[in-house]
């Protein structure tokens, strides 16, 4: 009686103990968005029930399988075959799991006990749809990321396109100002012929030009000012990411 009473105690314990490491991996991948610290969090998670693991994320499309440095060709085949299997896998003494976004070869299972086993199936599993869940958040901000850059790059495109107009009308305009300009100081020179201006009256009638001229460039300088600053902009534009 108190041998099964032991057994009972020590099976509660482990399964308290068991629940406990999905919690702590549930809260500390809360805030987690980039996949190496999503797989570091569950490699640590399988070292410390005594295990080892290979997993492979899909996101976007694209696959990421780990440990990058030191999975097997056979390990990234049984993974590949994953992408079609069903939920549990077993093979030899290792486990696969299997969901839409992600993999998981798990190795070194050291329990000969059937309920342990059972358990850490169980437990596998939960830890399996945390992951999805966590992929899928994931894969939502980068789609988001993906549509805000898409966003950016096509307002930096069409301020880029805006921004050169804007300077073609200006140089247009500087360019007829200076036409004109050009065009009522020899219409002056040609009416003080005809009009037969004394000295002073052709002097004082240029002197008017010549005003004219002077404020003419002031405003052109406006127009070189309105481009430094449009390709300031532009420049700012281009650093944005």
């Amino acid at each position: 009686m108190f041998e099964v009473a032991s057994s009972t105690a020590f099976t509660s314990m482990q399964q308290a103990s068991e629940l406990g490491e999905l919690v702590t991996f549930f809260t500390d991948n809360l805030e987690v968005t980039d996949l190496n610290t999503l797989f570091s969090n569950i490699q640590r998670y399988f070292t410390n029930v005594g295990a080892s693991c290979c997993v492979e994320f899909r996101v976007a499309k694209q696959y990421h399988q780990f440990p990058q440095h030191t999975i097997t060709g056979l390990e990234k085949e049984i993974l590949e075959l994953g992408r079609g299997a069903k939920r549990i896998v077993p093979f030899s003494s290792n486990l696969l799991f299997n969901s839409p976004t992600c993999s998981m070869i798990v190795k070194g299972i050291n329990a000969r006990d059937e309920d342990l086993l059972g358990r850490l199936r169980d437990n596998f599993a939960i830890l399996l749809t945390i992951v999805e869940s966590r992929i899928d958040f994931i894969e939502e901000q980068l789609e988001k990321s993906n549509i805000r850059q898409s966003a950016l790059n096509n307002l930096k495109s069409q301020l880029a396109e805006d921004f050169g107009t804007i300077k073609k009308l200006c140089l247009d305009q500087d360019k007829q100002i200076r036409i004109l300009v050009n065009d009522l100081s020899q219409a002056v020179q040609s009416k003080m012929i005809i009009l037969g201006l004394d000295e002073e009256q052709e002097s004082e009638l240029m002197g008017l030009v010549d005003e004219t001229k002077e404020v003419v460039e002031e405003t052109l300088v406006l127009s070189f000012t309105l481009e430094d600053k449009l390709q300031a902009i532009t420049k700012r534009l281009k650093a944005v990411e």
